[in-house]
C-alpha cells in the first residue's frame, strides 16, 4: 500500500501548536519568514504536514503557506465569536480533533486505517521500543519504505492516532478489522459517544433548524464580509460546534443531508466547485442511492 500524503514528518501535528501556527497566519502574527519550504525548524515541518493534510497551501514555493478553507476549519472552534457561544469550553479541542480525523479520513484513509490495524496485532502491541514497532510495521506492510522514511510516516501517523484519539478509541474493541468503521466519520456505524467520550443524543429536526439559522447568523457576521458566498466546509463545522455543545451529533453523512434539506427550504443555493476536496474539504454531500454529490459553496441573498 502506498501512502497518498505528498510529505510526511515525525514532528506530526499536535493540535496546539498547528492551530497557533494556522492562527497566526491568519491573524498576521506569525514571521512567515520562517515558514518557507527550504527551513526544517519544527513549526515549519509541522507546516508542511499541515500542507499534505489540506490545511495549509504553498501557492508559489518557496513563499510562506497560505491557509485553506479546510485549515480555517481546524481553528474555527478557537474563535472568538464561537468560544463565546459555547457552554462547554472542551468542545474547543473536541472539534479541532474532529476536523482532524475528518481530513486523514478524506486525505490519507487506507494507508491511516492500516496503520490503526497493525497498532493491536501481535507482537507490536508487545514491543516496548519505538524503534522496533517502526521496524515491526516496516517489515510487515511496507517493505519498500527506506528507515528513514519510516521514521518520519510511523511518527506522523502516531502523532495523528494520539491527537485525534483514535487509537485510545480502537483499543476498547475486540475486533479491530470490525472496528475500524467505528472511527470514520461518513459510516453509520461511526462511534460519536466513543470519540467525543460522553453520551451525545441525535438532534431533533427543530433543534437543527435552529443550530443552522445560528451557524448562518455567526457566519453571517463574521466570515461573509461583502462577498454573498460562503463556505460549506466552515458552516458543517460550526454547526457540529454547536451541536456538540448541547450534547448533540450525527455522522457527516446524516448531517450534511440534514443541512441540505434546511438549505433548500431557506432557498440557499448550493453550487459544487472543482476546487480539489484535500484543500476545500467535502463540504455538504448529497447521497442519491449510489451517486453523491458535494455541495463546497452557498450562496445567501
Amino acid at each position: 500500500m502506498s501512502c497518498r500524503l505528498k510529505d510526511y514528518y515525525k514532528e506530526g501535528v499536535p493540535l496546539e501548536e498547528s492551530i497557533r501556527v494556522i492562527l497566526g497566519l491568519l491573524d498576521q502574527e506569525t514571521d512567515v519568514s520562517k515558514l518557507v519550504l527550504r527551513d526544517y525548524s519544527k513549526q515549519n515541518l509541522i507546516a508542511r504536514n499541515l500542507e499534505s493534510l489540506g490545511f495549509l497551501k504553498y501557492a508559489h514555493p518557496p513563499s510562506a503557506p497560505e491557509v485553506t478553507v479546510r485549515g480555517g476549519t481546524l481553528v474555527i472552534s478557537s474563535r472568538p465569536y464561537i468560544v463565546s457561544r459555547l457552554r462547554e469550553k472542551s468542545v474547543v479541542h473536541d472539534i479541532a480533533r474532529y476536523v482532524l480525523l475528518r481530513a486523514v479520513r478524506d486525505v490519507d484513509w487506507d494507508c491511516f486505517v492500516q496503520f490503526i490495524a497493525a497498532l493491536f496485532v501481535k507482537p507490536y502491541d508487545q514491543l516496548a521500543r519505538n524503534k522496533e514497532k517502526r521496524e515491526f510495521i516496516r517489515t510487515k506492510y511496507y517493505p519498500h519504505f527506506a528507515r528513514t522514511n519510516m521514521l518520519h510516516w510511523y511518527g506522523l501517523h502516531l502523532s495523528i492516532a494520539q491527537e485525534t484519539g483514535i487509537d485510545k478509541l480502537m483499543s476498547l474493541q475486540d475486533n479491530i478489522d470490525t472496528a475500524l468503521t467505528f472511527a470514520d466519520p461518513y459510516s453509520e456505524s461511526f462511534n460519536i459517544s466513543g470519540f467525543f467520550r460522553r453520551t451525545l443524543g441525535k438532534p431533533s429536526g427543530d433543534n437543527l433548524n435552529a443550530i443552522v439559522n445560528e451557524a448562518l447568523s455567526i457566519y453571517k457576521e463574521n466570515l461573509l464580509g461583502t462577498s454573498s458566498t460562503g463556505y460549506c466546509e466552515t458552516l458543517k463545522t460550526i454547526v457540529e460546534a454547536l451541536l456538540l455543545d448541547h450534547g448533540t451529533f450525527e455522522n457527516e453523512l446524516k448531517l450534511s443531508a440534514s443541512i441540505i434539506k434546511v438549505f433548500r427550504k431557506k432557498g440557499i443555493d448550493l453550487i459544487r466547485s472543482n476546487v480539489p476536496a484535500l484543500t476545500e474539504g467535502h463540504g455538504l454531500v448529497d447521497c442519491r442511492g449510489t451517486e453523491s454529490t458535494s455541495y463546497k459553496i452557498f450562496v445567501m441573498f
